[in-house]
């Protein structure tokens, strides 16, 4: 498979047909280095955007996939190094870095509170469409994904009080049902990340801050009767000595939506 954009055509109509390759793409069993040559070939700014929505897609589509998939575009954009997009907004931009502002924008718009998705539902319905794993425990899965790989580094996503829990990047308190599904999402991104590199992208450790607090803050929530869906209820039961010790995974596709 190859894409060839022509860069005189518009950013618009690039980003499509770039987007509809990479959605092809990245299902298969690509090796890092095809994607660092496509990449290479196709320096303009819509081709690395077009990567970073079609990540958020193949996530949506594939979660089971997502870590060994981003693990590949981790290698391949380790391997285009510092290589510039010479049409960025403001001159040359570094690939790597149109790639990282489109993903942490989809994280943004689709972490929190979205009017499309106001239900309190671990899976959701729109149009007809065939269910889906609700946004803001995606993003959780998908920012689990970038820490677990060490693979972009951007702002903290995630933010959690005791007044509730949210995936944005701003202080603000979301509906119960939203803070609900939110809490869910925080207990996936513990035990996919552990305890202690948790509570590192939560709290700060240099002022004595540990994983009990990220706990006490969980647990917090479900005193206040947020959290109402039973599997989760059941995981802050389980002692802190030992964690939260579960497949993360199993906690959402194997159970009925709420």
């Amino acid at each position: 498979m190859d894409l060839v954009v022509d860069k005189g055509r518009p950013y618009e109509e690039n980003l499509e047909r770039a987007g509809e390759f990479f959605r092809i793409f990245l299902p298969t069993e690509f090796t890092p280095t095809a994607l660092s040559s496509i990449l290479r070939k196709n320096l303009t700014v819509s081709v690395p955007s077009a990567l970073a929505y079609a990540t958020w897609s193949f996530a949506v589509d594939d979660p089971f996939r997502i870590e060994a998939v981003m693990s590949k575009l981790k290698s391949a954009l380790e391997e285009v190094g510092t290589l510039e997009i010479p049409d960025g907004a403001d001159g040359p931009e570094r690939l790597f870095n149109l790639y990282l502002y489109t993903f942490g924008d989809m994280i943004t718009t689709h972490g929190h509170y979205n009017p499309d998705y106001p239900e309190n539902r671990i899976f959701i319905e729109k149009d007809g469409e065939a269910p889906r794993i609700h946004p803001i425990i995606m993003s959780s899965f998908l920012i689990a994904a970038t820490r677990k790989l060490n693979f972009m580094k951007v702002s903290d996503w995630y933010s959690m009080t005791l007044e509730g829990l949210q995936m944005c990047d701003w202080e603000i308190v979301e509906d119960r049902d939203v803070q609900e599904i939110s809490a869910i999402a925080a207990l996936v991104f513990f035990a996919t990340l552990g305890a202690e590199q948790f509570a590192s992208t939560m709290y700060r450790p240099d002022k004595g801050e540990t994983h009990e607090t990220v706990l006490d803050a969980l647990k917090e929530v479900k005193r206040r009767n947020i959290i109402r869906y039973e599997p989760a209820v059941a995981l802050l039961n389980v002692s802190s000595a030992c964690g939260l010790i579960f497949t993360a995974y199993s906690l959402i596709l194997c159970s009925n939506p709420i």
